[in-house]
């Protein structure tokens, strides 16, 4: 309506377990978005989302954990240009899991981030921002890898910084390339040992390979917060291809094969075990018929 536009999303996703009833859950995906605009020069977005599911079974092994994300966001602009624009936001990020086993991973995060967005009204934009993250988890570790009691309660909060530049190019209606690539400096308050600087970011394809055939990829190396009690962030770097075959206008085959190398880093060793660093090697295939 106007230069205003809202869109709405909503699904419910029940799980059903074949033998183990005990792990059966109702899902959720709910959220919106405006995008706003007034006048020429000056525009945004604001958007929220809230999203239940199940934690992996090999993250935290085989107990039933629910978790709740939550996540709202705000950007607005202005025009200084026709291609360019000063660009700021704002978000909040929290996860809550149900299982009393895993509270120390329970977080929330708020972020800051202002810089510039490149948009000449053609098939390309991107944003070049300076990111600011304070992350906190309200309760303090106080167990080790292996559940003894620590001598002293751990905390996990961290603030980060970090240099991106987000892409997004269509050459035409069927192909896109985009992606996020920056560089990420996370700092913990407590245990300077769990610091983290490095490339993070992830590049994305999608290209039509015939009129029924289109192919998905993607390659990432990014971070995660805490899921391990001996391990604060997991660093995942992988690719994913997930091409799609479409037969007729009302049937077609999916496709996916995911690769991931997932390390559990951050242990400072000396306030833990010192186990081994886990790292973790796992495939993903799947088929799925529309």
């Amino acid at each position: 309506f106007s230069l205003q536009r809202v869109t709405l999303f909503g699904n419910i996703q029940p799980v059903k377990y074949l033998d183990l009833s005990r792990y059966d859950y109702i899902g959720y995906n709910l959220g919106g978005q405006w995008d706003w605009e007034i006048g020429r020069p000056v525009f945004g977005t604001v958007s929220a989302s809230y999203l239940r599911d199940q934690s992996a079974f090999d993250v935290f092994g085989p107990i039933k954990n629910l978790r709740d994300l939550v996540t709202l966001r705000a950007l607005a602009g202005f025009r200084l240009t026709q291609s360019w624009a000063v660009i700021g936001a704002v978000d909040y990020f929290s996860l809550e899991n149900s299982s009393a086993l895993v509270q120390a991973s329970n977080f929330n995060a708020t972020g800051v981030e202002g810089g510039f967005r490149y948009y000449p009204g053609t098939s390309v934009d991107m944003d070049f921002v300076y990111r600011r993250e304070s992350g906190n988890f309200p309760n303090r570790q106080i167990f080790d890898s292996t559940g003894n009691l620590l001598p002293a309660a751990v905390d996990n909060a961290y603030g980060q910084d970090a240099l991106l530049w987000r892409l997004n190019y269509r050459p035409n209606e069927v192909t896109r390339y985009g992606g996020t690539v920056g560089y990420t400096r996370r700092s913990y308050d407590t245990l300077s040992q769990r610091d983290f600087s490095g490339i993070t970011g992830s590049l994305e394809a999608e290209v039509p390979m015939s009129g029924a055939t289109l192919f998905r990829g993607a390659i990432f190396n990014s971070i995660s917060t805490a899921e391990l009690l001996n391990a604060n962030y997991i660093r995942d770097t992988g690719v994913r291809l997930t091409p799609t075959w479409r037969a007729t206008s009302r049937f077609s085959v999916d496709g996916l094969f995911l690769y991931t190398i997932r390390r559990y880093e951050g242990d400072p060793g000396f306030v833990f075990t010192g186990a081994e660093v886990r790292r973790d090697k796992v495939m993903d295939f799947g088929i799925r018929v529309n």
